[in-house]
């Protein structure tokens, strides 16, 4: 508990301690807060004992420590338990106080959006949730690389194979209708090569304004952002600003030219008259910016775009959840921000994360073995969770079951996903994610749902006991565990660890269930009985806390 922590800090710092780390102690026989000496001893010219033994003569319990003791090194610090659960909060500290820009998810618009894609959008979903309750300002933003040779081949294909057909006749949602002319675009090309050609000449058509060519690309990015809109609605996901690439693509020339005018390191040109930037010592290579033509690369109009941000928000911090494989992209993007004075990795974050694979290790593949899309696989997660729901609880009509399994199944993927390092890749199992037991999504919804139908039971809402006197050790460790759910929150912030929530609600839960199966509450004498239906209350709330960070909901009943 931060207050707590606070008030030993400035004890010991009338000891003349300026640097205090505390750490919690491996049990509660070794006090709540443990301070160790050893970093005295040089400039005390002592041992660490000897300081450890004399600072625990000069501290004097009061109302919030009830005792120090010397062992060892260490001073362990021993919480007064009826102080501790008094003064007890789940409110989460929000000193945190940046401006934060995340971007996400970016996706490419020649195709539907696909498993990447999801992995994406719920880190990037809950990492905004976490920012904003330590409290953070989060302005959430999306990058539509609308452009390029990629949708150009879609377009190519339908022009020439689309037969006037459209989403509405043939019963299709249009972002994969849209992107089955792009896969149709591989299969053709085998046939006549020379459609590479008439994807080139599409782009450059494009790139001169060609009327007919623009509003082919308008149609078709018609049909794409109408199939987000669909699987965004799905995932939970919005944005304040989405920007656009083919505005901006064409952007930056001018802050590249000023840089070599200005003589910035690196930055240089070759005889042709292309720009380039020296990165080697930065073990970075040679990045070009402009070519010899005059005309801009793709790093360039990530630089506009950074300009454009930094003018509009003037931001802290800027989040781009992109995956692991673009790391050397945003290794060079940040050095040159940094030389441009758009500041470097101190401001700006790579939030990287791995791959997705089924649960034998393999791309994930739709019944009809085509790429397995985001929308696909929240269909089928859903109704693995028909299936469980169905089989647990029979006597539920169709509407409940479709409500909760909703709710469960998207709970498991997202656990699923965010329970573990963003940077390690998934082997993915839709059973096993959907299990009532072990660490997943369902099994945090679970412990919540039956204490909620423990106070059903009872009758009450809620209970605020007399005294907190005689708790037990297991009691106390939940209560202190439920009391470090802020610093959680806050490290995730500092961190962006998603991850450590999912596992702080996984030991949670564990020691919930270790309580719940050794301990009665209902029909124990009264004051007990209050004392562990206000901890099991506490248990509830911070989990349906927890999982809203997480973006899941919570059920009263499973």
């Amino acid at each position: 508990m931060e207050f707590v922590k606070n008030h030993i800090i400035e004890i010991l710092g009338k000891l003349g301690v300026s640097k205090v780390d505390l750490e919690i102690p491996p049990s509660l026989d070794m006090g709540d807060y443990a301070f160790a000496c050893f970093p005295l001893a040089k400039e005390l010219k002592k041992a660490p004992n000897s300081i450890a033994e004399e600072f625990s003569k000069k501290i004097s319990s009061d109302d919030i420590i009830e005792r120090i003791e010397c062992k060892g090194a260490y001073l362990n610090f021993y919480i007064n338990r009826d102080y501790f659960f008094n003064n007890f909060s789940l409110d989460i500290n929000k000193s945190q106080k940046q401006k934060i820009l995340v971007e996400y998810p970016s996706p490419n618009t020649n195709k539907s959006l696909h498993v990447g894609h999801v992995r994406n959008m719920l880190l990037g979903n809950s990492l905004s949730r976490i920012l904003k309750a330590a409290g953070n300002q989060v302005i959430k933003t999306n990058l539509n690389n609308d452009r390029g040779i990629a949708i150009c081949k879609a377009m190519v294909t339908y022009k020439l194979f689309g037969d006037g057909k459209t989403p509405t006749s043939e019963g299709m949602k249009p972002d994969k209708f849209a992107e089955n002319f792009y896969v149709l675009f591989g299969e053709k090309l085998k046939e006549d090569p020379n459609l590479d050609n008439l994807a080139q000449d599409m782009l450059l058509k494009w790139e001169q304004g060609d009327k007919e060519t623009i509003e082919l690309w308008e149609l078709f990015l018609g049909w794409v952002f109408k199939g987000y809109e669909e699987t965004y609605k799905n995932y939970n996901f919005s944005t304040d600003i989405t920007y656009s690439e083919s505005k901006i693509y064409d952007k930056g020339k001018d802050i590249v030219l000023e840089a070599l005018d200005k003589n910035i390191e690196g930055f240089d040109k070759e005889d042709d008259g292309a720009v380039f930037v020296d990165l080697e010592n930065k073990k970075l290579g040679k990045k070009f910016l402009l070519r010899g033509d005059g005309t801009t690369l793709y790093m360039t109009q990530d630089i506009y775009l950074a300009k454009l941000k930094e003018e509009k928000f003037n931001p802290d911090k800027l989040v781009f959840i992109v995956g692991s494989e673009q790391k050397y992209h945003f290794d060079v993007l940040f050095e040159l921000l940094h030389r441009l004075g758009f500041g470097g990795v101190e401001k700006n974050y790579h939030f990287a994360y791995g791959y997705v694979y089924n649960k034998d290790g393999k791309k994930f593949s739709s019944r009809t073995g085509n790429t397995f899309g985001a929308d696909e696989l929240l269909e089928m997660v859903t109704e693995k969770s028909v299936q469980v729901l169905k089989e647990k609880h029979p006597e539920l009509n169709d509407d409940e079951i479709e409500k909760r399994s909703r709710i469960i199944g998207y709970g498991a993927l997202v656990f699923g996903f965010l329970k573990v390092n963003p940077l390690t890749d998934i082997n993915f199992d839709i059973d096993s994610a959907l299990s009532f037991e072990g660490e997943t999504g369902p099994y945090i919804q679970y412990a919540y749902a039956r204490i909620k139908s423990i106070f059903r039971k009872v009758g009450i809402e809620k209970i605020e006991p007399k005294s907190f006197s005689n708790i037990s050790d297991k009691e106390y460790n939940i209560a202190k565990k439920i009391s470090l759910f802020s610093d959680i929150v806050n490290d995730a912030s500092l961190n962006f660890r998603p991850s450590s929530i999912a596992r702080y609600l996984i030991e949670l839960v564990q020691m919930f269930g270790s309580f719940y199966n050794d301990h009665k509450i209902i029909g124990e004498e009264k004051d007990i009985f209050e004392k562990r239906m206000y901890l099991i209350g506490l248990v509830a709330e911070t989990i349906k806390q927890g999982l809203n960070l997480l973006d899941i909901e919570v059920v009263e009943e499973m």
